[in-house]
């Protein structure tokens, strides 16, 4: 009986020990979210472009989002991009069709899903196509794509990495820019 209490004890010791001094730096952490951030903001852009004279021109934004109560220091990046049709007079189920045809163009053939209108993953990125339902006569069809990572361990940089938020600027589609950096989002 005294031989495992000092064996309980050492094995609490250095659990303890591992969970106060282990986990990935704010450094190390933000270099893993900008890895992350690369390859959604390259399906978005050439997303982007494929839809390029089919749908309205507008900004999206991405920002990184807590995985969950079992990934405390986990966090995907999402990009989500809004638009509206060319005309008012286009039906919604003809953008839907107009946009997955040019997506599948790219290599991203969406299917349908039950909890969105289409979806598919490729390596670490799933795009998801929803179509926006909008109660009124005078608005334009509209749908939603958002182009989100898998989870990735940050560390102790969840805080100021979730503070981020990254606007694409339709304007910008030609040079297709990747965010870097993590500048602080103001509350």
């Amino acid at each position: 009986m005294k031989r495992r209490l000092p064996v309980c004890a050492l094995a609490l010791v250095s659990a303890v020990s591992v969970a106060a001094c282990g986990g990935t730096s704010v450094s190390d952490g933000k270099k893993a979210a900008d890895k992350a951030r690369r390859p959604a903001a390259e399906a978005y852009w050439k997303l982007h472009a494929s839809l390029d004279g089919a749908v309205s021109r507008e900004n999206a934004t991405g920002e990184f989002a807590a995985c969950g109560e079992n990934h405390r220091n986990s966090v995907s990046y999402k990009i989500t991009y809004i638009f509206w049709a060319a005309s008012k007079t286009q039906p919604q189920a003809q953008l839907t069709a107009t946009v997955l045809r040019r997506l599948s163009g790219t290599g991203w053939r969406l299917q349908p899903d039950t909890e969105h209108l289409y979806k598919a993953t490729r390596g670490d990125v799933t795009v998801r196509l929803r179509e926006i339902v909008i109660s009124s006569d005078t608005a334009k069809p509209a749908d939603a794509i958002y182009v989100q990572t898998t989870c990735v361990d940050v560390g102790k940089a969840v805080e100021p990495v979730s503070r981020t938020l990254d606007t694409y600027k339709a304007g910008d589609a030609g040079t297709a820019p990747v965010p870097t950096g993590f500048p602080t989002r103001k509350p």
